[in-house]
């Protein structure tokens, strides 16, 4: 009998990009990439339910996009980086879950009574951002910007958008040495 925990990950990634220079001082950059992943989880005897030992046999299967655009203008006083991206993840998940023998740690040698289920969700990330570092002085620069994060996920009820400041101040107190600063709120994202 196995009575260890198996894990097994297949994964396929795309990627391409372009950059197009409008000019010297401005470039578009895109970016999109494509995961499909499958995985699959043996986990014997990780549980107690109403006295049972319970093991689960999980497989799962999350198909990944990403698209990213950004737009940046360079100029000698200052700089402006703008973009966005969206992010979705369709996930497949199909889970087993097995009573287990008293004292017997094994759950796939004997059959015992078992309870499927399977859900499909999207999760899905829009954000935009802007950003601009202004050089104050030849050794002090600021960044200012903002930021806009969107959640989707019906799995966990989520869906909310929110708007993120940044600041930040760069100083060259001397040729090697560098003081920073910054102050920022972020979104984690509950992507993969």
């Amino acid at each position: 009998p196995n009575n260890r925990y198996r894990r097994d990950i297949d994964e396929d990634t795309a990627r391409m990009g372009a950059r197009y220079a409008i000019s010297p001082q401005q470039d578009f950059i895109v970016s999109t990439s494509f995961a499909d992943r499958k995985e699959g989880q043996i986990q014997p005897g990780i549980a107690f339910i109403a006295g049972q030992l319970v093991g689960f046999d999980t497989m799962e299967r999350n198909r990944m996009y990403q698209v990213e655009s950004q737009y940046q203008y360079r100029d000698q006083r200052f700089n402006l980086i703008a973009g966005s991206g969206i992010y979705q993840v369709n996930t497949n998940a199909h889970v087993v879950t097995r009573l287990l023998p008293p004292g017997d740690p094994s759950i796939f040698c004997i059959n015992l009574p078992t309870a499927c289920f399977s859900q499909d969700s999207n999760r899905e990330k829009v954000n935009g951002y802007l950003y601009t570092n202004y050089n104050l002085r030849s050794n002090l620069n600021a960044t200012i910007g903002f930021s806009y994060d969107s959640h989707r996920n019906p799995v966990g009820l989520i869906d909310y958008g929110r708007f993120n400041p940044k600041f930040g101040l760069q100083w060259d107190v001397v040729s090697n040495v560098r003081f920073r600063l910054a102050w920022f709120e972020t979104t984690k994202s509950t992507l993969v």
